[in-house]
């Protein structure tokens, strides 16, 4: 097949997994190029230019407050963005970057960064990195441990969480942990992330 394949990564973001990240060839499903970006790649970085002028007006207004537990739930989808020449061997890495659709927060975008850690099994990565979420009142950051599990057919699945470390605006000091499932059929390289969890901030 001629397509590719992504891992996301990233909570959010993640959710994101690692998150977000391509593979595949004819021969090896976990080699290749990730060409399939470019329109989301555009669509991102005219969002991300809107909700950074917004969020820098939001950090300088916050006034803290007693941090408050809130329940957490993002829609997530990411393509990537740039790879290491040798992805998806171990120690290699890969930038994704998608759009956000998150309770509380509302929409934004993401960036992902992550390493390949381990292949457990054929047609298995474990990644782990980091993830940032800029969204209108502030940004999120979060770190990411992500599984990649590539079916038969190309389709890519996702399993993973993250834990949020720090932010700015409404969300500086943000804690708390997440989980995320999602895929990307075959053919496709961009992930589809749902992500739930609990933040404090």
């Amino acid at each position: 097949s001629s397509g590719r394949l992504v891992f996301f990564l990233g909570p959010f973001f993640t959710l994101a997994s690692g998150g977000p990240i391509w593979l595949e060839s004819a021969g090896n499903p976990l080699e290749g190029s990730c060409p399939e970006g470019a329109s989301m790649y555009r669509r991102i970085s005219a969002l991300l230019l809107v909700v950074l002028a917004i969020g820098g007006l939001a950090a300088v207004a916050s006034a803290k407050s007693k941090a408050t537990k809130h329940k957490v739930s993002a829609t997530v989808q990411l393509a990537p963005i740039s790879q290491a020449s040798n992805f998806p061997a171990v120690g290699s890495t890969t930038t994704d970057a998608g759009i956000v659709k998150s309770k509380p927060g509302g929409h934004g975008a993401e960036t992902d960064t992550l390493k390949v850690t381990a292949t457990p099994a054929a047609g298995q990565l474990t990644l782990s990195g980091t993830a940032t979420l800029f969204l209108v009142k502030g940004t999120e950051k979060a770190k990411v441990t992500i599984l990649a599990v590539v079916a038969a057919d190309g389709s890519v699945t996702y399993t993973g969480n993250g834990t949020f470390a720090g932010g700015t605006g409404t969300y500086k000091g943000i804690t708390g942990k997440v989980t995320f499932t999602g895929g990307s059929p075959a053919g496709s390289n961009v992930v589809t992330l749902q992500v739930k969890g609990t933040a404090k901030y």
